[in-house]
Order: C-alpha cells, then sequence, then structure tokens
C-alpha cells in the first residue's frame, strides 16, 4: 500500500517520539512559580529569624560582659584607695541600717594631721552603688557622697549579708584589726547573666588588737 503525501506536508520532518512527549510540558527557563516562589520565601524567613536571634544573644551577652568587666575595674581601682587609706586607721567598724545598708566606718590620721579624719563607706543593694564620704573628726558628717563603683549586687546566697566583715575569725590572733570587703557584680540573668566576685582583705596598721570596742571618733551614722 502506498501512502499519499499530502501537498501540505511537503518538506515537514517527522517529529520523534520524545519531541512529541515533550511538546506540551512546560517550559523551565519561563520562571519561578507561585508556589515555587513562596516556599523559597519562607525558607528565607526562618534563615533570618535564626541568624538575628543568634545575632541578639550574641550582643546581650557581649554587652553585659562589659558591663561586669566595668564594675569589676572600679572596685579594683576602689580597693587600691581603701587599702592606702584604711592601713592608716586606728579602728574599723561595720554596721548595717533597718533599709539594708551596709556601712563600714574607720578613722584615720596622717603625719601633720592634727586631728583624725572619718571615713564611711556605704554600699546599697537597692542602687547597687558603693560610695564614699569623709569629714574632719568632732564634726558632723557631710552629705556630699563620692561614688566609686556601680552596678553590684548582694551575695547571692545571702543578700542581707554585710559585705564589710570585721573583725575577722583567725585561728591565729591578729595584732592589728582586719576588715573583709566581699562584693559581688552581675549583669543579666538566666544563661546569658554574667557575674564576678571581688574580696580582699586590709589590714589597719594603727590599731591594736583585733576588735577596737565602740567607735566614739567617728560614730556610724
Amino acid at each position: 500500500m502506498v501512502s499519499s503525501l499530502h501537498p501540505s506536508d511537503a518538506g515537514r520532518q517527522p517529529r520523534s517520539a520524545a519531541a512529541a512527549a515533550t511538546a506540551g510540558a512546560p517550559d523551565k527557563s519561563s520562571g519561578f512559580t507561585l508556589v515555587e516562589l513562596m516556599v523559597a520565601m519562607l525558607i528565607f524567613s526562618i534563615f533570618m529569624v535564626t541568624a538575628s536571634a543568634g545575632i541578639t544573644h550574641l550582643f546581650q551577652t557581649e554587652q553585659q560582659t562589659q558591663s561586669v568587666s566595668t564594675a569589676g575595674s572600679q572596685l579594683q581601682l576602689a580597693f587600691q584607695s581603701l587599702d592606702r587609706q584604711v592601713r592608716y586607721a586606728s579602728g574599723v567598724w561595720a554596721t548595717q541600717d533597718a533599709s539594708g545598708n551596709s556601712y563600714m566606718t574607720w578613722d584615720s590620721t596622717y603625719q601633720g594631721q592634727a586631728q583624725p579624719t572619718c571615713n564611711e563607706l556605704e554600699f546599697s543593694p537597692s542602687s547597687g552603688l558603693l560610695q564614699q564620704r569623709s569629714w574632719p573628726a568632732g564634726s558632723q558628717p557631710g552629705t556630699g557622697w563620692n561614688p566609686l563603683a556601680t552596678g553590684l549586687t548582694p551575695d547571692p546566697s545571702n543578700p542581707e549579708a554585710n559585705p564589710f566583715i570585721t573583725p575577722l575569725n583567725t585561728p591565729v590572733p591578729m595584732v592589728h584589726q582586719q576588715v573583709q570587703i566581699t562584693l559581688y557584680d552581675q549583669a543579666g540573668s538566666g544563661t546569658t547573666a554574667a557575674s564576678d566576685v571581688t574580696s580582699f582583705v586590709i589590714t589597719a596598721m594603727n590599731s591594736s588588737g583585733t576588735n577596737p570596742g565602740e567607735d566614739t571618733v567617728c560614730p556610724a551614722s
């Protein structure tokens, strides 16, 4: 049987089976579908949220660590100054008031000084402030306080404890009175909290005995 060729088919090449199968398939080079675009946007949004949370966490941790470092540096400078002052004291007294503020009072007499100088250190747990004031013995305490350190906290295990401890219980009796100062600084809470503790002991070289008795020179406020 001889097939007849229609005049309109002249010059055409027969299509292969593969070409015929793909003739109705969508053109992939034409762009993304709406579903594909929505899925890509969802994945990108999840990535951005995760990345933002990580960056925020790192920023908070760095900021809190910096705050603790700053408070620690302030305490070191304050303790260096206190060490030079308290070593000339004839006695050191530690007290607390009804509001929970802690005080350390000492008198110091320097060479060529006619009368002692009274000094008072105050730690306020509510404000986290450590400050000091001085006044001539025999006169009323001044109202001007000099801030020494900020961002401090009470003892986490015993918030009502006095950070100023004197006299110290030592296994061997001491010739001079000693005072121990322990202060904490903390920033943040939970897993991102940063904290530190600074503690040191000062000896009042002009004191006699470990317990100076009642303060009659510089009564506490």
